[in-house]
């Protein structure tokens, strides 16, 4: 009986062993607590978290972990938990760690029962909640601001626009003020696109009106980027394309940093832009910078449109001038018209109107009612018909035909002036005629600037509302802007880096030292971008399952000795050593797409050249597996990254804790990858190097079959 009893034991002690196991890998923070509110058992991540051993644990109570003012609120749920037997669905709290950092959780807390069903504590399940609880607020953040901005905007489109000096004076301190910048001003782009001249700036709280002047032959580079698209928006400007031409005599000296251009635009035109310019720190301009700056050119817009339509509306005062001098001069035709035999006279301005002559009329009705335009007709007949019947007069606009084929647009008015005696009927109408093909010609110019402007506040309005959306469906709109501007910025950026690299190997004209370097420096920035812009491409159009795999044998040696050559250079730089054990006469054939398997070994060598320690070493393998796979491998000497964090590695976007850092990169590398695998039948993963490291690797099929084309 004794034996039997300690074999139950036994496995009862192996039992907890093991679940106690299996809790310790649980990716949460997990504890449990006696009645008294004393800590009976944590795991090692709850242990970890506080920097104490379970031994130190066991015992204490919440004193020991939290601050006073939150203690109060975890012993009163704990209480409820244990004496009343409820659970505790959702727990907030701010913990400061053994490390002295403040995080977020949110905890669930169960009864614990003995066998005789009593409460005899309770158990307590932790969920990290710092990285939620960053992206709220910095959701927060950016709502108030867009609210801010739509506020400004708001507020701004309401202004009565008197003068345009004024006006462009309050926009560009409102602009500077709201986004934050030292500087902010409006420059005019002349017909031909050849100089910009600034009319309106705003540095530092001062305002500025002179007529600075930039011209292309001076800046082709930025001048090029401005008559394409308008739209500039750097981080660094001192060493940007587009924008590094200012540098030396402009950019350093006033110490700006980033520059934001958005595009004035009137009638699909670009008329100018609105400068805006950071100094300090490097910033990067958001998505609502960019749309807050976009409306704030809109709103200058606004301004050029209306000094046109008040030149407009100035012609014609002065038409209606010159008009009301000839009414005061006479010089309105004149008809009078027999209504019972349809003789009618006019005088000579009548004529003239209609570039006739009095050979050419017949001096009855039918001279004016043939020149009617047949769209006229009809209306105008009524019109005379209906004041006949009146006796009112009548003013009614229509056109006329001229001699040389054009129509006149003529303003008539008229008046029965007799009648008979005895009958009351119509014998006499008079009236003039006047032409007002000029003002007619300005209302419809008026109009179009009317519906132009209207255009624009309803293109703005839902640019807005958009905006919004954005902000609530993100990923959406950073793909579709991503990929939009990826396409934009691939031509000029190819056309920078030929022109750089003819420079570079130009030997007729060679540059000099410090030339050369500058251009190695243009040609290595292109190049990283041209290559964020490649995998933000490959990235859309995997996405949109456009991406094609051809599927051929590939040679892994010959494969492996041309990455080893393509990331030797960039290796070298970073005091990294290469080492391919790969034998020389290895034989091993791969079925793969072979640009694609490049793209992902050279995705995985950069990463372990950018991610290595100092004086570091990058490996490159292959192996043949179990199941008769061909396994590729690339490990580094670097820092690595927690096991818990190996599925984040392959999300699009997430860099971890390198988001921050001066290292170079975008976060899609290893998703694209994963999805190029995918589609080539394979399988990628990473691991930790036992010593220090990482270790990416793919496999694939070693058997050969026929090539093949997989969507």
């Amino acid at each position: 009986m004794s034996n039997e009893l300690e074999t139950d034991n036994g496995t009862l002690v192996n039992k907890i062993d093991d679940l106690e196991n299996i809790l310790d890998h649980v990716d949460a923070y997990i504890c449990t607590k006696d009645s008294q509110g004393k800590y009976t058992y944590a795991n090692q991540k709850f242990c970890e978290l506080f920097n104490h051993s379970l031994t130190e644990i066991i015992g204490a109570d919440d004193s020991k972990f939290f601050d006073a003012e939150k203690l109060n609120d975890l012993i009163a749920n704990d209480l409820l938990v244990v004496k009343e037997g409820q659970t505790i669905e959702r727990e907030e709290c701010h913990v400061m760690t053994g490390t002295g950092e403040y995080r977020d959780f949110i905890s669930i807390k169960k009864p614990l029962t003995g066998s005789d069903g009593s409460i005899t504590g309770l158990l307590a399940v932790f969920t990290d909640n710092t990285q939620l609880k960053l992206r709220e607020v910095l959701i927060d953040k950016h709502h108030d601001q867009l609210l801010q901005n739509q506020k400004v905007l708001h507020q701004l489109t309401k202004e009565t626009i008197f003068d345009k000096k004024r006006a462009l004076n309050k926009i560009i301190s409102i602009d500077a003020v709201n986004l934050q910048i030292q500087r902010s001003s409006v420059w005019l782009l002349n017909d031909d696109g050849s100089t910009l001249t600034c009319i309106a700036l705003y540095d530092q709280g001062r305002l500025f009106n002179e007529d600075n002047i930039l011209e292309a032959k001076d800046y082709p580079r930025y001048f090029a980027v401005l008559n394409d698209c308008g739209f500039i928006s750097v981080e660094d400007a001192q060493s940007h394309p587009a924008t590094s031409e200012f540098s030396e005599n402009y950019l350093k000296p006033l110490g700006i940093t980033s520059m934001l251009d958005v595009p004035i635009r009137m009638h699909e035109k670009v008329i100018g832009i609105v400068c805006h310019e950071h100094v300090g720190k490097n910033r990067t301009w958001t998505p609502g910078d960019e749309e807050f700056a976009k409306s704030i050119a809109d709103i200058c817009a606004q301004v050029f449109l209306e000094e046109k339509r008040k030149q407009t509306k100035n012609q014609l005062k002065i038409s209606k001038q010159q008009l009301q001098n000839v009414i005061d001069g006479a010089q309105l035709g004149y008809w009078d018209w027999n209504y019972r035999t349809g003789e009618q006279v006019v005088n000579n301005r009548w004529l003239a109107m209609l570039g006739l002559s009095k050979s050419h009329i017949q001096n009855h009705v039918s001279d004016w009612d043939s020149r009617i335009h047949p769209d006229d007709k009809q209306r105008l007949i009524e019109t005379v018909e209906a004041h006949i019947q009146s006796g009112e007069n009548y003013v009614a606009e229509f056109r006329m035909l001229h001699t040389d084929g054009h129509w006149v647009w003529i303003q008539g008015s008229g008046a029965v002036v007799e009648y008979d005696k005895e009958t009351q009927e119509p014998i006499r109408l008079c009236g003039t005629h006047q032409d007002i093909t000029e003002r007619k010609n300005i209302d419809v110019e008026l109009n179009e600037y009317k519906n132009d402007l209207e255009k624009l506040v309803t293109e703005r309005t839902k640019e807005l509302e958009s905006a919004r959306n954005e902000a609530e469906k993100s990923n959406q709109a950073k793909s579709e802007f991503l990929s939009s501007m990826s396409h934009e910025l691939r031509t000029p950026m190819n056309a920078v880096l030929g022109f750089s690299g003819l420079l570079a190997t130009d030997t007729q004209s060679p540059l000099t030292e410090d030339q050369l370097e500058s251009v190695e420096l243009i040609i290595e920035g292109g190049e990283h971008l041209l290559n964020l812009i490649d995998d933000v491409l490959d990235l859309s159009e995997i996405e949109s399952g456009h991406s094609v795999v051809n599927i051929e044998t590939v040679d892994i040696n010959a494969l492996i000795n041309k990455i080893q050559f393509l990331i030797q250079s960039q290796a070298e730089k970073q005091g990294i050593t290469i080492e391919n054990i790969v034998a020389a006469d290895c034989a091993f054939k791969i079925q793969a797409d072979k640009k694609k398997l490049k793209q992902v070994l050279l995705n995985f060598c950069s990463n372990a050249i950018k991610y290595n320690s100092e004086n570091g070493v990058l490996t490159i393998s292959c192996a043949k597996t179990p199941e008769n796979k061909l396994r590729l491998s690339v490990s580094d000497t670097g820092k690595g990254v927690p096991e818990s964090s190996f599925p984040g590695l392959f999300e699009a976007f997430n860099r971890l804790d390198k988001a921050n850092s001066n290292i170079q990169g975008t976060g899609i590398g290893l998703n694209i990858c994963k999805q190029l695998v995918k589609q080539m039948g394979g399988e990628i993963g990473v691991f930790q190097n036992p010593d220090k490291g990482l270790t990416f690797w793919v496999e694939l099929d070693e058997t050969i079959h026929s090539d093949k084309v997989l969507a």
